[in-house]
C-alpha cells in the first residue's frame, strides 16, 4: 500500500468501508430472515396461537 498515491489510498479505503458495511447489512438481514422463517414455520405447524391485534403478513 505504501507505494499507491495518498489519494489513491483514500479511495481505496472509502470502498472497503462501503463494502464493510454493505457485508454488515447482508448479514443482518440473512439474521432477521432467519427469525422470518422460524416465526412462519411455527406459524404453520400451528404452534402459535394469532393475536387479536397482530397479524402476519404473507408475500
Amino acid at each position: 500500500m505504501e507505494t499507491i498515491p495518498a489519494k489513491q489510498r483514500e479511495k481505496l479505503e472509502e470502498i472497503k468501508e462501503c463494502q464493510e458495511d454493505f457485508a454488515s447489512a447482508q448479514e443482518l438481514r440473512a439474521y432477521i430472515q432467519g427469525y422470518v422463517d422460524c416465526v412462519q414455520a411455527l406459524n404453520h405447524m400451528g404452534l402459535l396461537k394469532e393475536n387479536g391485534g397482530i397479524k402476519l403478513v404473507e408475500n
